[in-house]
């Protein structure tokens, strides 16, 4: 849908093309990330947060061990990592007998 008449249907389903990966990056970073929660007030601290949102969106879209996951598993791939990472370091810091 596009209000430029002079347009062919060709020209705009190339320019929705291009434009629905943006779609996505902004609809999972919005819905998985909290994209749409922060509450960051400077032009700073908003770029900030756009450029930690977009390396976590691509970290989450790399291969894993030569496949690729797509962003929602490699999220999820992503968070299970961290908790295994954590049960790991408790049971280390158990043994040397270190309080958590």
């Amino acid at each position: 849908m596009s209000l430029d008449t002079e347009l062919s249907t060709k020209q705009i389903l190339n320019h929705y093309l291009k434009r629905w990966p943006i779609e996505t990056f902004f609809r999972e970073t919005k819905r998985r990330l909290g994209f749409d929660k922060y509450q960051i007030h400077t032009i700073r601290g908003i770029k900030r947060y756009m450029c930690l949102l977009m390396l976590c969106y691509l970290y989450c879209e790399l291969e894993v061990q030569g496949v690729s996951l797509g962003f929602s598993k490699g999220l999820n791939h992503a968070r299970n990592e961290v908790k295994r990472l954590e049960i790991t370091w408790i049971y280390e810091q158990a043994i040397k007998e270190i309080s958590i």
